[in-house]
């Protein structure tokens, strides 16, 4: 014999099968937000910390051989045109320089020529067409490090990006 189908008993979730749902997503959802937030400022960050390092690494073993860097008229954007025989002294090249957010018109050097020191930066410039200039304030540093040379001793006295300090655990302090 068969038993009758209660037309009560139809297929389908109940309402406190769905709102446990939604407070499953909801709870995995605030877990995650947080985490995904200030993704592309750090991986703004990042670009800019290795080609700065990249900059360093280049101007260092440059500065063992001659610690007198003739930079045109103390400071320069690696695109002046000025800068071309900075970059071939260096081994730099554009298409090393050159990123996903910033190209090599937003990095340059300063020397400063009494104490023989030097710093790389990396700015957005107003009008600035690269790609990172959408989401940092144009006109603003994104990274710098400043080293110096004493005694034939090349020292890096700081490097940051974004006002957070970055001297710990970056290779060749």
């Amino acid at each position: 014999m068969s038993c009758p189908i209660d037309e009560n008993s139809k297929k389908g979730f109940t309402l406190i099968e769905l709102i446990i749902v939604v407070i499953i997503i909801g709870i995995l959802a605030s877990i995650a937000a947080p985490m995904m937030t200030g993704m592309k400022r750090r991986a703004i960050c990042a670009e800019a910390v290795t080609t700065l390092g990249a900059i360093r690494s280049a101007l260092r073993a440059y500065l063992v051989e001659d610690p007198n860097l003739d930079i045109p008229g103390n400071a320069c954007h690696l695109s002046d045109p000025a800068s071309s025989d900075l970059m071939a002294k260096l081994g730099l090249t554009s298409e090393g320089i050159n990123g996903t957010y910033f190209y090599k018109e937003c990095y340059g050097i300063t020397h400063y020529p009494p104490v023989l020191a030097y710093a790389v930066y990396c700015t957005v410039d107003k009008g600035d067409p690269s790609p990172g200039s959408s989401i940092i304030d144009a006109g603003s540093s994104i990274g710098y490090l400043v080293m110096y040379v004493s005694n034939g001793n090349i020292k890096q006295i700081g490097m940051s990006c974004s006002g957070y300090p970055l001297d710990n655990g970056l290779p060749g302090n």
